[in-house]
């Protein structure tokens, strides 16, 4: 049995000769804090989800783990042959340093290498300090042991968010992959690299390879457990006394039990096989699959035209700048000023900014509305990833450079209403 797992998806970017990157020093840490509002946190606050080579033409999406404030494990073909990773973890955002694989080097492979372990570890400038960090399983566990998959991919769609659904694992020798787990087929490209835990524990066993005929592979982290240790040590150790860190909790859903977990880094198009280097669409499960055009967008409903019926508020007059519209997606975004005059004036209606802010802290508040809220998070090539939802207030600590940052107005009661944004 062949398993895709999209294994060097290098459709515009060169071949990784050492399968480590390095570039300049500045990568920015951005990190945001709910002050009025917010989402609850995930099960898994350790939980990454990482956009990966993202420039105006695409990018890809894979998951993760921070397993210290600097380590984040994720799929070896979700580091060979690529060079930059933005990481997400809760309301944290960092860009990495380096990466490396154990020893997948499969140079533009589209299939599980059953000789070689599917392990990559992504490492990051700044720390992200969360209150405890999982523990890697340093032995094989029994056949039929019950695991949680935990990925960023919903019924195919990629999100910037979390998921995690039941998985019942075993040994993969039996089918020829000596090096992994094996369960029924619950992954879709963009899961790859996300995290496989024992059930009710932080006890992390396997990372989302590939899949393929109903079945996905796990490649298993007892068996690489001593490198990923020295790594770990090597990249700043398991904890940090340094302050630069963020708070754990995802934005985004609490895993959805029975929705797509597990492993693929994708690009949103065809369905495929199994997981193939491949595109998140129906079928397609375990690849390395693009994030594409909106992969971690919040997609935002239209405006719909007309004026429909709903509770209007109208808020006093706005003395700022008014938004250009339409402004109801990304790509059409409205530069933010210090501050801003918006409307709702659908049910429907959205509102997206972005705006370039510096290194120290900024806070970022809805000053007028009726029960408009806010989303934050940071550009990640055209995308805007949110790290907060819902939220009336936010600071924003910038770090290290100057950062784009996005944000989202909507009514999570469908009201139209006029509002007023202040950035300071």
């Amino acid at each position: 049995m062949k398993v895709r797992d999209g294994a060097k998806l290098a459709l515009f970017l060169a071949a990784c000769a050492a399968c480590s990157s390095d570039y300049a020093d500045g990568t920015p840490a951005v990190d945001f804090e709910a002050i009025i509002g917010g989402t609850a946190a995930t099960a898994y606050p350790e939980a990454a989800y990482l956009n990966i080579d993202m420039s105006p033409s695409g990018g890809y999406a894979c998951s993760g783990t921070l397993i210290a404030p600097r380590v984040v494990l994720t799929a070896g073909h979700c580091v060979d042959g690529h060079g930059v990773w933005d990481v997400y973890v809760g309301s944290a955002y960092r860009q990495s340093t380096s990466a490396a694989v154990y020893d997948w080097n499969e140079n533009g492979a589209e299939t599980v290498d059953p000789k070689h372990h599917d392990v990559g570890l992504v490492f990051l400038g700044e720390p992200v300090n969360l209150a405890s960090y999982p523990t890697l399983s340093k032995t094989k566990v029994a056949d039929n042991t019950k695991a949680v998959n935990v990925g960023r991919v919903l019924n195919g769609t990629i999100e910037s968010a979390l998921y995690q659904a039941p998985a019942t694992i075993s040994a993969a020798d039996k089918i020829g992959y000596p090096y992994d787990y094996s369960s029924s087929d619950v992954i879709q490209p963009g899961d790859s690299g996300g995290p496989v835990f024992l059930a009710g524990t932080h006890t992390l066993v396997a990372v989302n390879s590939g899949a393929g005929s109903g079945v996905q592979v796990l490649a298993r982290v007892d068996l690489v457990a001593d490198w990923i240790a020295s790594q770990i040590t090597a990249h700043g150790g398991s904890s940090t006394s340094s302050g630069a860190g963020g708070s754990g909790g995802t934005s985004g859903a609490a895993g959805k039990a029975g929705a797509s977990a597990g492993g693929s880094a994708g690009k949103p198009a065809a369905a495929g096989a199994g997981g193939t280097a491949g595109k998140p669409a129906a079928g397609a499960s375990g690849s390395s699959g693009a994030a594409g055009a909106k992969a971690g967008a919040s997609g935002a409903a239209g405006k719909a035209g007309a004026a429909a019926a709903g509770a209007s508020s109208s808020a006093p007059a706005c003395s700022g700048t008014k938004e250009t519209e339409p402004n109801d997606t990304f790509d059409k975004a409205s530069k933010l000023a210090s501050a801003e005059c918006g409307e709702l004036s659908t049910t429907t209606d959205v509102d997206f900014y972005s705006v370039s802010a510096s290194a120290g802290t900024h806070t970022l508040a809805l000053t007028t509305s009726s029960d408009a809220v806010l989303g934050v998070g940071v550009v990640s090539g055209t995308n805007c990833v949110l790290s907060l939802t819902n939220v009336k207030s936010a600071n924003v600590t910038i770090s290290g450079g100057s950062a784009t940052l996005c944000v989202k107005a909507s009514s999570p009661g469908k009201k139209t209403q006029s509002y007023a944004i202040s950035f300071k």
